[in-house]
């Protein structure tokens, strides 16, 4: 009888320790304009399937926020070649075949991943040189493979030339992934070249403060409230408690506290390190 496989946890982008509080030149690298994130939040340009007879139906704004946004509580989409510049296609692509990409959604804005976050998601090992053009960047980390992709590879190769069990060949790729660069060990270098990623093996992740305490402001039709919580609390947990009966029905993030890039606020949303502004209304009020 087989060994079966070992059931692990899909690791998120918090769990994976890949964002970063991000400094020059990462950070207006990552930044979105205004008309950038139209466009990406616009139904107009969602991805278009191929193959299909008949027309699509109709996307809302609810299908873009499930296919475009990812959360630190949730997993990245395929960080592809052209990452951050598909909205330069020409309309004419964009509306036959729709705008590809995913954007990550933080309390304080709505962007890009920048260059090493990519790369730590990419599960990089070994010290890196890349150049500084960020196109460039993204490209050649497009067309790469996932460290994660090729272990799998060899140690299906090796677990049949040395009869290796999948448990084995699991541990195998956990102790080399454990040694991966992370938020909390990287480090890098530039110069008039480009960029040397290497890792800290001396560093060690950032004692947690016990109770951090942010505050959330609740934007509402005809008032704005207050109230403050610490982390690892559950938002609309915390609200429902706070409100009863009078719980609105419907909550948004506004990353930013910019009402006009709200978005779904998602159920297991919690307090992190930062402040967290939200807009809540009925659907009466809303529509």
């Amino acid at each position: 009888m087989g060994c079966a496989w070992p059931t692990v946890v899909r690791p998120t982008m918090e769990t994976y320790d890949c964002i970063l509080d991000l400094e020059e030149p990462w950070k207006s690298q990552s930044k979105i304009d205004d008309e950038v994130l139209q466009m990406y939040m616009d139904p107009v340009y969602m991805p278009k399937a191929q193959g299909r007879q008949g027309h699509a139906p109709k996307k809302t704004r609810h299908d873009v926020e499930q296919y475009r946004l990812r959360f630190p509580e949730s997993s990245f989409g395929c960080i592809m070649a052209n990452y951050g510049y598909s909205h330069l296609l020409s309309q004419v692509s964009l509306k036959s075949l729709g705008l590809f990409g995913t954007l990550l959604v933080l309390p304080d804005a709505i962007r890009f991943l920048s260059v090493p976050e990519v790369l730590m998601m990419m599960g990089a090992l070994e010290p890196c040189w890349l150049p500084l053009s960020h196109r460039t960047c993204m490209r050649i980390l497009g067309n790469g493979i996932a460290t994660q992709h090729a272990l799998l590879a060899i140690g299906n190769g090796i677990a049949f030339l040395r009869d290796m069990s999948p448990v084995e060949v699991h541990e195998m790729m956990s102790e080399a992934l454990s040694k991966r660069m992370t938020a909390s060990n990287i480090r890098w270098e530039i110069d008039d070249d480009g960029v040397t990623f290497n890792m800290d093996l001396f560093a060690c992740r950032p004692t947690l403060v016990m109770h951090p305490i942010c505050q959330i402001s609740l934007k509402c039709p005809t008032e704005t409230v207050c109230f403050r919580a610490e982390r690892g609390v559950v938002i609309l947990e915390c609200l429902r408690l706070l409100t009863g009966d009078a719980m609105p029905n419907i909550v948004s993030l506004l990353p930013g506290g910019d009402v006009s890039t709200r978005v779904s606020l998602p159920c297991r949303f919690e307090i992190k390190s930062a402040d967290v502004h939200l807009f809540a209304c009925w659907s009466q009020m809303c529509s």
